[in-house]
């Protein structure tokens, strides 16, 4: 059986990428979801609850081990989980971080972006993505295989082309994690599969996106409620929306994670550019009101770069 979650980063914010990730595990069809989680298949190595001296690697909403751990917690996760997947014993550089991530073919999109053109050099090395050998764990089990770790990146630039194609912000992010539901689906599709995406937004009805993603497919829908909407695909394939599963599910909390951590490299190297450029200018997180202000202090900056709005401020 293959469990897999589906979370972003970004998505409320006006500067900076929005980041939406997958993860995938295999585990034995005899494993009960409904009693065990994949919290408990790796129990000596990570946990959902912070707590003073545990020094397993914290898995939970990404905001939650942001404020418990700061942007080193967050890469403790994502890098292990790398390193296991692609049995590797480090990442270099942040080209190297996106290829890993599957995501290699959208580096030249997202360097057209110029304070991120950095990510083009394959040769540097990034101690933001050093990993303390303290903080380094064995992810190797025989209860459960990764099989998928993938982000899809999109710059306010390509955010704001999809805008202004029609599409609203939670259009944009369904997009999104339909490719990832999608290639979920066509990568393993004579297994049994449960995907679990975190409910954005209030929506309780995913049938029809889910029949426009999944032309041809036959869906069944088994509920539709504020607390779950669950949809069956064929015979072996479920995909359940649901509120908080950034805390919930393991899967998505590691989605959730591997986002946040991604826009946090991406957001550290927006803020090292126009930082190097505008004195005294203080870095920005991204999210609305200080992005007001990050902006317009940047303003003369961007007239005299001939830097567009466009290019740099979401729209939505």
């Amino acid at each position: 059986m293959i469990i897999a979650g589906i979370d972003e980063a970004g998505l409320g914010s006006k500067l900076g990428p929005l980041i939406v990730s997958s993860s995938a595990f295999r585990i034995s069809d005899s494993y009960d979801l409904e009693i065990n989680s994949l919290w408990d298949i790796f129990t000596k190595t990570t946990t959902s609850k912070k707590a003073k001296n545990d020094k397993r690697l914290l898995i939970t909403d990404s905001k939650i081990a942001y404020n418990a751990k700061g942007v080193t917690g967050l890469k403790d996760v994502v890098i292990n989980f790398l390193r296991a997947h692609h049995n590797i014993d480090n990442i270099t550089n942040s080209h190297e971080l996106i290829s890993l991530l599957d995501a290699q073919h959208q580096i030249d999109n997202i360097k057209k972006s110029i304070w991120f053109s950095n990510i083009s050099n394959k040769s540097s090395s990034d101690p933001r993505l050093k990993l303390d050998p303290a903080s380094t764990f064995d992810l190797k089990t025989n209860e459960a295989k990764i099989l998928l770790l993938r982000s899809r990146i999109l710059t306010a630039q390509m955010l704001n082309n999809l805008f202004q194609q029609g599409l609203n912000k939670s259009e944009v992010l369904l997009l999104q994690t339909g490719t990832h539901i999608k290639h979920i689906i066509d990568t393993y599709t004579d297994q049994k599969i449960k995907i679990i995406v975190d409910k954005q937004g209030g929506k309780t009805y995913y049938a029809p996106f889910l029949i426009d993603i999944l032309a041809g497919e036959w869906i069944e829908t088994i509920r539709e409620s504020a607390q779950s909407s669950l949809y069956k695909i064929r015979d072996n394939i479920y995909i359940e929306f649901t509120p908080k599963a950034d805390q919930k599910e393991f899967t998505v909390a590691l989605a959730s994670i591997i986002s946040k951590f991604l826009r946090e490299i991406l957001m550290d190297d927006f803020n090292t550019f126009f930082t190097g450029k505008v004195p005294n200018l203080k870095p920005t997180a991204g999210y609305p009101e200080d992005a007001k202000r990050f902006f317009a202090e940047l303003t003369d900056y961007l007239i005299q770069a001939k830097i567009d709005k466009y290019e740099i401020w979401r729209e939505r």
